[in-house]
């Protein structure tokens, strides 16, 4: 299928042509793998930026998680919008994106499944410390691999360094994203009566009554949130 082509582009203002490199960019999953010594990423490069020098000048992209060689020179970068990507690590240890942890504002992070219960322990005594140098974070998605419902009971008490209604929990078997007032909801409904709807004729009432008395929303309340 044959894409169209402005071929005046050039010909317009360079005001205008910074100002449309600066709208060529969308939000994006940006998975990084790091270790000891040095980043990389499976995440393509942002198209805009394989367009041209201007492009690259102009477009709302820097490089980003360096890697030094030996002799001290940068050989392999990622390019990275702090404001607009989701920075993604596939493991419990998001602080080794450092020296970026003060500029990311969109956090994903894997809990796996043997070390559930270690970090859950953890988490619920040590956000704070765990999340401080996150400091610009606006959104925080947390894999869980393990058992998703206890983590329900940390919504409540943890410090997540972002505002607590744009915290998310993945259930990676499932698919199933839930924010940390719906997973409290689900854990305080499981534990209050084993997950079973007592009266399956007024199960609306139910529903109510653990958003009401438990979690201090209504549903539309966490309409407006989702």
């Amino acid at each position: 299928m044959a894409t169209a082509s402005f071929h005046p582009f050039p010909r317009l203002h360079f005001e205008l042509r910074a100002l449309i490199w600066g709208f060529a960019a969308a939000p994006r999953i940006v998975h990084i793998r790091t270790d000891s010594t040095d980043f990389s990423s499976p995440t393509p490069t942002p198209a805009v930026m394989q367009a041209s020098q201007e492009a690259r000048r102009h477009a709302p992209y820097r490089k980003s998680f360096f890697t030094t060689t030996n002799s001290g020179f940068e050989s392999r970068y990622v390019w990275a919008n702090f404001e607009m990507d989701m920075i993604c690590v596939e493991d419990e240890n998001p602080k080794r994106l450092a020296p970026h942890l003060a500029e990311i504002q969109r956090l994903k992070f894997t809990i796996p499944a043997d070390k559930d219960e270690l970090m859950y322990s953890f988490f619920f005594h040590y956000s704070r410390e765990f999340m401080r140098d996150f400091t610009a974070l606006q959104e925080l998605h947390m894999v869980i691999e393990g058992c998703i419902g206890l983590w329900g009971t940390t919504f409540e008490a943890c410090f997540y360094g972002c505002p607590r209604e744009n915290v998310r929990f993945l259930d990676p078997q499932s698919g199933l994203l839930l924010n940390g007032f719906q997973l409290e909801m689900a854990y305080l409904w499981r534990a209050e009566n084993g997950g079973l709807v007592r009266d399956v004729d007024d199960v609306d009432t139910e529903v109510m009554w653990i958003l009401e008395d438990k979690c201090d929303l209504k549903l539309n309340e966490l309409a407006e949130i989702e």
